[in-house]
């Protein structure tokens, strides 16, 4: 170690350090585009914005690389977006500042279309697993709406929709007892379109052996009490 100006260095410490070297690779990644705001009223996000390119190459080191699934640019602004509209937006490189990307910039088109609202007829709410068993629901069924873009709602296909109430919410619930508990939607993959329950949760009672909603099941079975006990319904 050179000292300069005139200083004699005696020591140092550590008297060695360890270098890890990596091998530097170049690999391809695909590019995401985050999208901030909502379009205005009236308008919905047609799709997921496109980016081009696709993908953008990467080199840094290996074991860098391997943790990168993806790269990500700056977030796309749609609060004012009514169209289409391509813009030009940095890669988002906050803490990957030791890899290199090619290229720095990509294109980004994205597309609003008028919403429009579809309403279905009222969805049984379901309520499945062995906590299932006795309960009662109010209501029984809900009205559901479908909101979006036009196209995405008027193609979409909504026969798998289905509301339920989360099995494990139920477990606990003692005879004479209510509980509110939130209506879960299912059956709908479409990311782009909203799945709006008129109520988003149920109330849901466990009724006590004997009770009034049990005997006015067994009268409507054909079941009658009378003084020597049940007896089917029915002339002879």
């Amino acid at each position: 170690v050179d000292g300069g100006s005139g200083l004699v260095v005696e020591d140092v410490l550590p008297a060695s350090v360890r270098i890890r070297l990596e091998r530097s690779v170049l690999e391809a990644r695909p590019v995401v585009v985050p999208i901030a705001g909502s379009p205005p009223p009236g308008y919905a996000l047609a799709g997921p914005p496109g980016a081009s390119p696709s993908v953008v190459r990467v080199r840094g080191p290996e074991g860098r690389l391997a943790e990168l699934d993806s790269v990500r640019t700056l977030p796309v602004d749609i609060d004012r977006l009514t169209g289409v509209a391509r813009i030009r937006v940095g890669l988002d490189t906050a803490g990957l500042g030791d890899l290199e990307f090619t290229p720095m910039e990509v294109e980004v088109a994205v597309r609003a279309e008028a919403s429009a609202e579809r309403l279905l007829p009222p969805v049984t709410v379901q309520i499945e697993g062995p906590a299932s068993a006795g309960l009662e629901i109010e209501p029984e069924a809900i009205a559901v709406s479908v909101r979006g873009p036009a196209q995405r709602v008027a193609e979409a296909d909504l026969s798998g929709l289905r509301l339920r109430v989360p099995d494990e919410d139920l477990l606990d619930i003692a005879p004479g007892a209510s509980r509110r508990v939130p209506v879960v939607v299912d059956g709908v993959s479409d990311l782009f379109l909203r799945i709006l329950p008129a109520f988003d949760s149920v109330t849901v009672r466990r009724p006590v052996a004997g009770s009034s909603s049990e005997r006015l099941d067994s009268l409507g079975s054909g079941e009658t009490t009378g003084p020597g006990g049940p007896s089917a319904g029915g002339g002879s």
